[in-house]
């Protein structure tokens, strides 16, 4: 079957529990979103291959590809390092077996239309695992492996994983980054969540190294313990499917996040995050900023859908934006595959 018959999608996330305490044997809570990155081929006459990447950067550019997955690029990046996510896909699977293929890998989805600027929901993880099924054929939990072996390439080994494993199942799930495990979550009846962007980007591979350096200092790593220990409470709340007592512990969870932040002075809490915290808090709602922080999204949560939008236009003096964004979306999906 020619890649020009077919299209890859794969949903982003957001992280609602679980930050930095992933990466020390806890367990992750990551829902789907409703932005997907997308796939797609068209032929071309030649004997070569065209990149687009609409959403990243604006441009063609041409390259073939070796037997070994190795690409040359005859028209040259624009920068050293433009197109890694690409390069580690393709050496990860194996390479391309076509020529004559334009791709297009569109993150435009991802993208604040106002800024230009992405809205922090796992746009590369989504891509990763788009094109790698889009060059596999697979799809469902098979693709797992192939997909965190490519991206793991990419990041260097650094990431938990959790992005990977929720855009390809998508839905909600608790992920346990040693085992790569994953299980899939019922949302809670009741529990109502809101996306609030920070106009902000945030690094999370600088915060992880910053952590790693650290914690060689036995004193942090207290606050670290407790937040691995509210990671799993929240889990196992989350489990009962009680909406009520799930806000309770989601509180207690971000608290320990914030006396986290302050311990390990990561900045998780910098770029207005503590301010719409505190915000929330005067308001009888709960409040966490998801993943790395320090910029890109928090959540806010309660049982009062109109809370959230009346709390929405609150934080707009903060420069936070609410998100039309739906979670719970389905997971990796290959369109126009027969087989």
């Amino acid at each position: 079957m020619r890649p020009d018959s077919y299209v890859a999608t794969a949903p982003g996330k957001v992280v609602l529990g679980g930050e930095y305490a992933v990466l020390h044997g806890a367990p992750a809570i990551a829902a789907s979103v409703n932005s997907r990155a997308r796939v797609s081929a068209e032929s071309i006459a030649g004997d070569y291959n065209e990149l687009c990447m609409p959403g990243f950067i604006d441009g063609v550019w041409r390259f073939t590809a070796k037997s070994d997955g190795t690409l040359v690029w005859l028209d040259s990046p624009p920068d050293a390092g433009a197109f890694a996510l690409f390069e580690s896909v393709l050496q990860s699977v194996g390479g391309m077996a076509d020529a004559g293929i334009r791709l297009t890998l569109d993150t435009r989805a991802f993208i604040d239309n106002a800024s230009g600027c992405k809205l922090g929901l796992g746009s590369s993880a989504a891509l990763s695992v788009a094109l790698t099924a889009f060059l596999t054929r697979q799809r469902g939990p098979a693709l797992l492996p192939a997909a965190l072996a490519a991206h793991k390439a990419f990041q260097g080994g650094a990431g938990s994983g959790v992005d990977i494993a929720c855009a390809v199942t998508g839905g909600t799930i608790a992920y346990l980054c040693d085992k790569a495990a994953v299980e899939m979550l019922d949302w809670p009846e009741g529990l109502q969540v809101a996306l609030l962007w920070s106009g902000k980007p945030a690094g999370t591979t600088a915060k992880i190294n910053q952590l790693n350096a650290g914690l060689r200092n036995s004193a942090k790593r207290a606050s670290l313990a407790t937040l691995c220990a509210e990671a799993r409470a929240l889990l196992a709340c989350w489990r009962t499917g009680n909406a009520a007592e799930l806000l309770v512990q989601f509180d207690v969870y971000s608290r320990a996040l914030y006396d986290f932040d302050r311990d390990q002075a990561l900045g998780i809490f910098s770029a207005g995050h503590a301010d719409v915290y505190a915000a929330a808090r005067e308001c009888g709602l709960v409040y966490k900023p998801c993943g790395a922080g320090g910029g890109d999204i928090g959540a806010v949560m309660s049982m009062d859908s109109t809370a959230l939008k009346v709390f929405a236009e609150r934080v707009r003096q903060h420069g936070y934006i609410a998100l039309d964004t739906t979670l719970g979306e389905p997971g990796v999906q290959l369109d126009g595959l027969t087989h």
